[in-house]
């Protein structure tokens, strides 16, 4: 009896997930906020969005603005940070050491170059948005965890091309955040092959945020990468069960044999790290391939609220 209720639950996320991702795979703009369902996420790039408009028209007189305290710029742990597309700070109230500074070659704690991937957005002509993950101490404490930093790339009056941006501190992964992760892993091993798989399993790469990483899988089950055992494994992915008893591995290997946009979802019940007790999961999958060579290409991520709610 317990199977069955779990199938019909199981039935009812399928169609909720189909319905969410049917709506992220329509709006992929980073700026709009209904694609994200945390609410404090939304407020976020509402912030920076109304500040790009603010710099658009006032340049960096609008600075001004973004400096008084009390203000919805500048309140308990959120504020703004402005660079150019040189890597120079230009605007940082909790930081004013780094004024006129290049910081260019700035990276955290795993070696990730946080202020190259902010100034990318910049230069980027085909997004003037995004989000970059990395590790950095919150504002008056030492240890530093996961920050996610939206940024909104502007052109002021004058012609200067600048990186607005702002951060959380551990928020929960958006779905969003998993589906690009997976697209993008996907165009690099299309563009690199096989040495893309380095890059992949490189904690300081992009391809690790949040607790998210990429593993792939090849058609017969051989785990290429998987960043959960960096110094290698030879477990057999195909053979892996849930908690009651559903092969997801091989169900996702087997539907994206069939599936026409080489793109499944599937739910399945595992632990989370450091937990026994199985909680719900949930699977995106790729199909990449290399000549005659299929991998599936994935990453997964806890649901803890029913996800057809926003939160």
């Amino acid at each position: 009896m317990r199977i069955k209720v779990w199938l019909l639950s199981r039935s009812v996320l399928s169609l909720s997930v189909l319905f969410l991702c049917a709506r992220l795979a329509i709006a992929a703009d980073w700026q709009d906020p209904g694609i994200y369902e945390q609410a404090a996420v939304r407020d976020l790039v509402t912030l920076v969005n109304d500040a790009a408009q603010l710099v658009e028209r006032q340049g960096q007189a609008a600075f001004t603005e973004f400096s008084k305290p009390g203000s919805r710029w500048l309140k308990d742990d959120r504020y703004l940070f402005i660079y150019n597309t040189d890597g120079r700070c230009l605007f940082h109230p909790m930081q004013p050491a780094h004024v006129g500074k290049n910081l260019i070659d700035f990276e955290d704690v795993l070696g990730k170059p946080v202020l190259r991937w902010l100034v990318g957005i910049g230069l980027d002509q085909a997004q003037s948005a995004g989000w970059v993950h990395y590790f950095s101490p919150p504002p008056n404490a030492l240890l530093p965890i996961w920050k996610s930093t939206y940024a909104v790339a502007v052109t002021t009056p004058e012609g200067e091309r600048l990186v607005l941006a702002s951060g959380l501190y551990n928020i929960r992964p958006e779905m969003v955040f998993l589906t690009d992760l997976v697209d993008r892993a996907v165009a690099l091993i299309e563009q690199q092959g096989k040495d893309a798989f380095a890059v992949l399993a490189d904690e300081s790469s992009a391809y690790n945020l949040l607790g998210l990483y990429v593993y792939v899988i090849s058609h017969s089950g051989e785990l290429v990468v998987d960043p959960a055992f960096p110094g290698g494994s030879t477990r057999h992915a195909l053979t892996y069960r849930d908690a009651v008893g559903h092969d997801f591995v091989r169900d996702a290997m087997e539907r994206l044999d069939e599936a026409a946009d080489g793109a499944v979802w599937v739910t399945y019940m595992w632990p989370e790290p450091g937990q026994s007790a199985p909680s719900k999961q949930l699977l995106y999958a790729r199909r990449a391939q290399l000549g005659d060579e299929v991998y599936l290409v994935g990453s997964d991520m806890a649901v803890s609220h029913p996800i057809w709610l926003r939160y």
